[in-house]
């Protein structure tokens, strides 16, 4: 952390109707979540689902610099993979990155 500040992302996610729980499941499959928490500087990397919409998912995570979150968001984890699954999944985003 840089004087005491993280990097932060919040998005929430609109799943394509119907298929949060498979989209779920394949980033369980894929084990993205537990991979992207060992990625340097992550301090936490969480996704919930929404208990009011089922076609929400909230991504939240936060990094000790804004380097190590580039660095997360143009590892081939995220090129790959997270692309791979955002585009066959997700219908649009609201997100945000601020450091606090």
């Amino acid at each position: 952390m840089v004087d005491g500040k993280m990097t932060n992302f919040v998005a929430v996610l609109t799943i394509k109707s119907g298929k949060r729980s498979e989209y779920a499941a394949e980033l369980r499959r894929l084990q993205l979540i537990e991979n992207f928490r060992k990625q340097k500087g992550n301090i936490y990397y969480q996704i919930g689902e929404s208990i009011t919409d089922s076609d929400k998912m909230v991504v939240s995570d936060a990094w000790e610099k804004e380097a190590d979150f580039k660095a997360h968001c143009s590892s081939e984890l995220v090129q790959n993979e997270w692309n791979e699954l955002y585009k066959k999944y997700v219908e649009a985003e609201v997100s945000d990155v601020y450091e606090k």
